[in-house]
């Protein structure tokens, strides 16, 4: 079996604003666009982020062009 390749970013469930009543508004965003994790990407959640892994390198730049304010690689 062949293992897929993935671009992972990493979003912080807060800001250094302390923004986490956005994160519901981020997460409806990339759902709307990319829909349920499964075909376009996958989840992964911690305690401080949630690392969100594309399959396609276009989809992850969109992302990041969106809410790069709120990701690290």
């Amino acid at each position: 079996m062949t293992e897929r390749k993935t671009y992972t970013i990493r979003m912080h469930w807060t800001t250094p604003l302390n923004e986490v009543t956005m994160w519901n508004e981020r997460m409806a965003w990339v759902m709307e666009n990319f829909g349920l994790p499964g075909h376009r990407y996958s989840t992964h959640a911690k305690a401080d982020w949630m690392d969100i892994h594309f399959f396609d390198e276009k989809d992850a730049t969109i992302f990041k062009l969106k809410f790069g304010q709120y990701c690290s690689e």
